[in-house]
């Protein structure tokens, strides 16, 4: 999966790290969109592989292992998390931001549709499962269910007894 990043011009590195949900790290040229990247790469893998998430790594190469230069997938997977938490922490990050996050390079507003989308079924369930992270509380799923675009989803959703 890491190939397919890396054969985009103006990629320098890639790693593939998560469980469930394929969430690529690159390191990237100046002036490189992430979100154009992704898009690429993701038009070239099979559904089950698709990037779901990315992050660009800021902090110069990849860690790696001195004697086989093998990826150190948990500290990058580590890293990654941390950054995700202080970014929470911070109160970046809306529904968009959110729903991005399972549809990378993809132009999203409070009229997209999550059809439009292409959203899985395993996906919007992940995308539930966040949204109840994100609010705290858990949500009534015949309710989100019924959600048709990304601006119903950042309204007010019954919460589940």
């Amino acid at each position: 999966m890491e190939e397919a990043p890396r054969k985009i011009s103006g990629v320098k590195d890639a790693a593939v790290v998560g469980q469930g949900r394929v969430h690529a790290v690159l390191v990237l040229e100046e002036g490189t969109e992430a979100a154009g990247v992704v898009k690429q790469a993701t038009e070239r893998l099979e559904e089950h592989r698709k990037i779901r998430a990315y992050s660009v790594w800021g902090a110069g190469d990849l860690p790696r292992t001195g004697a086989t230069g093998k990826l150190r997938r948990g500290e990058i997977a580590e890293t990654v998390r941390a950054a995700g938490v202080s970014e929470a922490a911070r109160g970046g990050g809306g529904v968009v931001e959110l729903v991005r996050r399972f549809a990378p390079g993809r132009e999203i507003g409070a009229e997209t549709t999550l059809d439009e989308l292409g959203l899985s079924s395993l996906d919007r369930v992940e995308l539930m499962m966040d949204l109840e992270e994100k609010r705290g509380r858990h949500i009534e799923e015949r309710s989100f269910a019924s959600v048709k675009t990304v601006g119903e989803m950042a309204g007010p959703l019954p919460e589940a007894e």
